[in-house]
Order: structure tokens, then C-alpha cells, then sequence
């Protein structure tokens, strides 16, 4: 039951997170990036962690397919510049600088082992082009 309360409690912050950045006019996700980082240093509030399986297998794919079906192709078109420079420039340079930061505070890690971390944390987000 203990589990269940913590499902619920994770759904009510973000549905309210959500409604908040509504509100505000500003994007979902970084308001709820923020309450998340607010709430990690909350004494007392629940450790969710996520197997990687339900991730891959129940969460990515009803986001990638709502993503799909809000992408308007004429608009796409139309963007395809910026979103192959985000898609493309910005997962190197932050795998890049991924990599340097690493670098430089584990020196006695070899910089292509920071490069290939760097290169796993920063994956192109394909809801982003929506």
C-alpha cells in the first residue's frame, strides 16, 4: 500500500507541477525539473527508483507517440534547421563538455572514457522537436 501512496503523491506533483507552468506560461518541463530538484532536497519525501525496463517498455513509447502526433510536418519542415542544430550541435557539444567537466574532476580518468559518458548522458530527445 505503501507503494501505491507514493504513485499518487508522485502523479498529484506533477499533475499540479504541470498546472502550475500552465498557469504561468511556461513550459511543463522545466517547471517540473525544477519541483523535482526543489523536492530532492525535501527531508522525508519518498526515493522513487525506476527500473529501466518500465521506462523503456511503458514510458518512452506513449511519449514518443504523442509526440508524433502533435508534430505538425508542415511545421517541422519549416524548423528542420534549428531542430537538426539541436538534434545534432547540441548532443555534441554536451557530450563534449560532458566529458571535459568529468575530465577535469576525475583527471585520473582517461578523457575517452569522460567523452563515452558524455556521449551516453546527452542522447537527442525526440519529443523535443514537437
Amino acid at each position: 500500500m505503501e507503494g501505491l501512496f507514493e504513485v499518487v503523491v508522485f502523479l498529484a506533483t506533477a499533475t499540479l507541477g504541470a498546472a502550475l507552468a500552465r498557469k504561468l506560461g511556461l513550459l511543463a518541463p522545466i517547471v517540473l525539473v525544477v519541483a523535482g530538484l526543489v523536492l530532492s532536497f525535501v527531508p522525508g519525501f519518498p526515493h522513487v527508483r525506476l527500473d529501466p525496463d518500465l521506462v523503456l517498455v511503458g514510458i518512452l513509447p506513449p511519449l514518443l507517440y504523442v509526440a508524433a502526433l502533435e508534430t505538425s510536418v508542415p511545421a517541422f519542415r519549416h524548423n528542420l534547421r534549428p531542430i537538426l542544430w539541436l538534434a545534432v550541435g547540441l548532443v555534441l557539444f554536451t557530450a563534449v563538455a560532458i566529458g571535459f567537466v568529468l575530465h577535469l574532476l576525475l583527471p585520473m580518468v582517461p578523457f575517452a572514457v569522460c567523452l563515452a559518458l558524455g556521449a551516453v548522458l546527452a542522447p537527442p530527445d525526440a519529443v523535443a522537436a514537437t
